[in-house]
C-alpha cells in the first residue's frame, strides 16, 4: 500500500505556438514537483498536457495526454497472484 498525495491544479503554462512545416509542434514545460512532498517517499507527480489547434481556415481540434514525472528513472507495478509455483 502507497500513501496517496493529493495537491491542487496549477497552471505550470499557458501560451501560443505555430506548427512547423509538417504541422506538428512541440511543448517544453518545467515539471515542478510538489515541495511538500518528501523525495524520500518517491512520488510521482502527474502532468495533464492540453492543446486546442486551430487550423487556417478556423477548425479548432483538442488533444490531452498525460505525462508522469518522478523521481525515480523507472517504476515497475506488478500485480502477482498469492502463491507461486517455483518449479
Amino acid at each position: 500500500w502507497w500513501p496517496g498525495f493529493y495537491t491542487e491544479e496549477i497552471e505550470i503554462l499557458n501560451g501560443i505556438t505555430t506548427t512547423d512545416e509538417n504541422g506538428e509542434f512541440s511543448i517544453e514545460f518545467s515539471a515542478i514537483p510538489d515541495p511538500r512532498i518528501s523525495k524520500e517517499h518517491k512520488p510521482v507527480f502527474n502532468y495533464e498536457v492540453h492543446a486546442d489547434v486551430t487550423d487556417i481556415s478556423g477548425e479548432t481540434r483538442s488533444a490531452t495526454t498525460n505525462v508522469q514525472v518522478g523521481y525515480t528513472a523507472l517504476s515497475v507495478d506488478m500485480q502477482l497472484p498469492d502463491n507461486i509455483n517455483k518449479e
